[in-house]
């Protein structure tokens, strides 16, 4: 018996298109959700028997999603449809509900209309079910209708595991009306039907045992015996049978957590091995496994035998930023539809209130179901239309703070060392090289007590790298690594802001300007606003462009008096200490040394600004030292900034503008000492620009004219590079427009040179040829756990998808045959 309530209004009608096409034989439409006036499906002429349409003949038809109405309510709700008067201009008009219909209620529906519809039109639970049965392929692609009845009949004919199957059971079941097929599911499809095995791994809430599930669900449809592996593998091995179709599930089998990642009893890593390796030959024998990722590393490295390819073959790595925009929307509407919610969905909201949610960076169907829960506990059974809104942001703000999700696991499952490695990677602004990762750690976090060695961190890296952590190869062999995803950086800079005793000891140990920088950010929401010469320092403001979702959660809390002295000598050490420490970087040429970082030059004007917020942020104005320590640094870093002239010069504008009167001597020295590597190279526009700014700046004015000759002499003697071969239109664009701009500066007419110059560059850019990247070697290749392809999250995809959640849209998009939930 098909499980009707286990359907949304979008699955029932997907179900009724695809079973009225596989009954009559043409195509029926049917269109997204939407104001539907009246049409949720349509047939247009011409066709063959049993309809015998001609070419200007239509079918429309309306259907209600109401499994346990009674008559009354149905004749209220068609009601409203006949009014509408839309059967007058097709020749058929189709009613159809999933509720039960007795003789009498189907006359009572057809009677509201004028004329009366035909009986035949009138399509009740029973008729929908007939139709089932003669379309099993149509109900075979519906799992929802089925999958409750058919593996309760299943667990019942194999009693001898009943107690072990109930769970995976009930759980299916619970979670059918949820389920969506996504790309992760049809990814790991495919790789069972090759493999015969498939090991779904990835970090927690992403969807491993629903797309396990679902594979599950359709292996028993299709007649294979369900054997449930709870905690040791002989539970599959005691039930095999070499006659019987059979899918063995073991979900989590490794454990849950870092502590618990081994194989327990005798041999336990060789079975699970065996039997994966009897799944690639065996017909009539299927497994399916799902672990946390880090967890299997770290399995890996105690039972040798789990590094055979055999791991990696089968092995599907997810990750919820894959999912495409439909997915995640249809993921959000089920969760909706099937709550005590589901009114929200015909409430007045609109495409662009929902994007917040499904374009979200952190996207996570652990997380849509943490906040439902929390809901049903925490919101009335009904809300107004602002409480609705509130409803809306309240989701955004479950995906802006992952700290539900990933608070167990970086308490309970992470080693000390574990977490060292991540507070420290989150201190850095790029991926960082493991070499340098184990330095940087080391540095701060060894004592006496803690010392591992450089073998023993990378055994740690190697255990986080999946879930926590992705590595991968450089261009120059080295190997690097970042976080695997954006909702575990937030959550360990949330943590690390928390811990003053950790930020204050990697201050002191910070090499890096950016690991400065990036902590001030962190920690800078704890400071307590206070007045400057300036007027009041508003955090918020210089933090606009940083990432808000980091930072926001630290503002529930503030350091007192003592802390914040402790905070205002670490980082005024750590700033004077590395501000010229040079840029960190991973281009090949900067090297392949550990330490690499000390060699490279820095671009100052990158660093003045920050400088200045910290001096305010931590009411540094009166330290003069400081000043003149922090304007000697610069003074031997200014060569290389000089690179982007007329950058150097608009934050030396906003120097003397914004420093404080104690900082005035060292600022004035630090601009005097540019002047002559801004006038050394006077070659393009835009040192022309810079130099002109920088005259108006020091107030000699009237020098900017003598500068004339030599800006008309550049614009007729520039000899472009062959650097010019990869310029674009837009580049050459803004080339011309900075001699132009510094022409215009100073009342020059240079149109013609400037003419000339763009004709010079244009044929430079014709004749040389961008250098060929055919010829680069191929990485070697090694078996590897596979990906899929990252879903379209463009913003016309994701409006779309949006519209499923939204009961008004301006039109109907056809779906048609190509587009279903399933």
């Amino acid at each position: 018996m098909a499980n009707w309530e286990a359907l949304s209004d979008i699955d029932v009608e997907v179900l009724v298109r695809d079973l009225l096409s596989a009954e009559w034989g043409v195509h029926v439409e049917t269109f997204r959700r939407g104001p539907d006036r009246g049409v949720d499906l349509r047939v247009f002429g011409p066709s063959g028997p049993p309809l015998n349409l001609e070419p200007t003949d239509s079918i429309i038809g309306q259907v209600k999603h109401y499994p346990n109405a009674s008559i009354s309510r149905l004749k209220t709700a068609f009601k409203k449809e006949a009014n509408r008067n839309n059967r007058n201009s097709v020749t058929r008009y189709l009613v159809v509900t999933t509720a039960k219909m007795t003789l009498a209620g189907k006359e009572a529906i057809a009677s509201l209309f004028n004329p009366p519809l035909h009986p035949r039109d009138i399509f009740g639970r029973e008729d929908l079910e007939a139709l089932l049965a003669r379309h099993e392929q149509v109900e075979r692609r519906h799992f929802r209708l089925w999958i409750s009845d058919t593996i309760t009949l299943t667990s019942a004919l194999n009693k001898r595991e009943l107690g072990l199957k109930r769970h995976v059971i009930e759980s299916i079941s619970r979670e059918a009306p949820l389920l969506v097929k996504t790309r992760h599911f049809h990814a790991a499809e495919q790789i069972l039907k090759e493999e015969g095995s498939v090991i779904i791994a990835g970090p927690p809430g992403v969807g491993k045992t629903s797309t396990a599930h679902l594979l599950i669900a359709d292996l028993i449809e299709k007649g294979w015996e369900l054997i449930v592996a709870s905690d040791r593998i002989d539970d599959a091995e005691r039930l095999r049978d070499p006659h019987a179709k059979q899918v063995v599930y073991y979900d989590d089998f490794l454990g849950a957590s870092l502590h618990t990642a081994f194989l327990d009893g005798k041999n336990e890593d060789a079975r699970l091995l065996a039997l994966l390796e009897t799944a690639s030959e065996d017909q009539n024998l299927k497994v399916v496994l799902t672990t946390r990722e880090y967890v299997l590393a770290a399995a890996r490295q105690s039972h040798p035998r789990l590094l055979q390819s055999r791991f990696d073959i089968s092995r599907l790595l997810i990750d919820a930023t894959e999912l495409d925009a439909y997915e995640r929307a249809e993921m959000a509407y089920r969760r909706i539809y099937h709550s005590p919610y589901r009114f929200i969905l015909d409430q007045p909201t609109s495409v662009d209130d929902w994007l917040p949610i499904i374009g979200h960076r952190d996207f996570n169907p652990r997380l849509m179901r943490l906040y439902m829960e929390a809901c049903a506990r925490m919101l009335p059974a009904k809300m107004e239309a602002q409480s609705i809104r509130d409803f809306i942001i309240g989701f955004v703000e479950a995906l802006d703070d992952p700290s539900e999700l990933w608070r167990t696991i970086y308490d309970d499952h992470l080693t000390d060392a574990q977490r060292y490695l991540l507070q420290t990677l989150v201190t850095m602004p790029s991926s960082v090289v493991v070499e340098d990762l184990i330095v940087l750690t080391a540095s701060w976090a060894c004592s006496s007590t803690f010392s591992p060695t450089e073998t023993q961190w990378r055994a740690e890296i190697r255990i986080l790298d999946g879930d926590f952590i992705s590595t991968y190869t450089d261009r120059k062999g080295q190997t690097a690594s970042n976080f695997a995803n954006a909702s575990i950086s937030s959550y360990v800079s949330y943590r690390l802001a928390m811990e003053l005793e950790t930020v204050l000891r990697i201050l002191d140990h910070a090499v890096l300007f950016e690991q400065v920088e990036i902590i001030f950010r962190l920690i800078a929401g704890r400071l307590p606003p206070r007045e400057t010469d300036s007027g009041s320092f508003d955090i918020e403001d210089w933090l606009e462009d940083y990432e808000r979702e980091i930072v926001g959660h630290t503002r529930l809390w503030s350091i007192n008096e003592e802390e914040h002295e402790r905070l205002q000598t670490a980082i005024r050490d750590a700033v004077v200490r590395t501000l010229g420490v040079g840029h960190y970087s991973n281009h090949p040429s900067f090297g392949n040394t550990p330490k690499r970082w000390m060699k490279t030059h820095v671009y100052m004007v990158d660093r003045l600004e920050i400088v200045l917020a910290v001096v305010e942020a931590l009411d540094l104005a009166d330290d003069s030292d400081l000043a003149h320590r922090l304007a000697d640094a610069c003074k031997s870093n200014l060569d290389y900034s000089t690179n982007d002239p007329v950058r150097l010069v608009k934050v030396f504008e906003t120097l003397q503008r914004k420093a404080p009167l104690t900082w005035v001597d060292a600022i004035g020295n630090l601009i005097e000492s540019a002047e002559p590597l801004l006038f050394r190279h006077l070659k393009e526009g835009s040192d022309f620009i810079a130099a002109i700014r920088y005259l108006n700046l020091i107030g000699r004015p009237n020098e900017s004219m003598l500068l004339g000759d030599k800006l008309r002499n550049a614009a007729r003697n520039y000899s472009p590079s062959e650097q010019v071969c990869f310029w674009s239109e837009i580049d050459l664009r803004y080339f011309i427009n900075d001699f132009d701009e510094a022409a215009s500066m100073i009342g020059l007419d240079i149109i013609e040179d400037l003419s000339e110059l763009r004709t010079r560059i244009e044929a430079r850019m014709r004749a040389i040829q961008p250098p060929s990247f055919q010829n680069l070697p191929t990485p070697r290749q090694e078996p590897a756990p596979k990906h899929v392809v990252v879903g379209d999250l463009s913003l016309s995809a994701l409006r779309k998808a949006a519209s499923i959640l939204v009961p008004g849209v301006s039109s109907k998009t056809k779906e048609g045959d190509a587009e279903s939930p399933d």
